[in-house]
C-alpha cells in the first residue's frame, strides 16, 4: 500500500492520520459490517481543494488507486 495520510479540518486546524499506522493500530480490531449511510464522507467533497472541482485526469488518476487497493484494508 503507497504511504497516505488522511486530513480533516478541525476548529482547531487539521487533524492528520497516517493510514499506514491507524492499518497497524486496527490490525487487532475484528472486522464489521456497516451501512453506506453510516460513511458521512461520502457526501462530502475533500480529496479536492476547497471550491476546486475534480478533473477528469484526477477521478482516472484515483481510480487506478482504487483498483490497486488491497481489500483487506478497503
Amino acid at each position: 500500500m503507497r504511504r497516505q495520510y488522511h486530513f480533516r479540518p478541525s476548529s482547531n486546524g487539521y487533524f492528520a492520520w497516517d493510514v499506514h499506522r491507524l492499518v497497524e493500530l486496527a490490525s487487532c480490531l475484528p472486522a464489521r459490517l456497516i451501512d453506506l449511510d453510516e460513511i458521512d464522507e461520502l457526501d462530502q467533497s475533500y480529496w479536492f481543494d476547497p471550491g476546486g472541482a475534480p478533473t477528469c485526469r484526477a477521478i482516472a488518476e484515483h481510480f487506478k488507486l482504487m483498483r490497486a487497493a488491497d481489500l483487506r484494508h478497503p
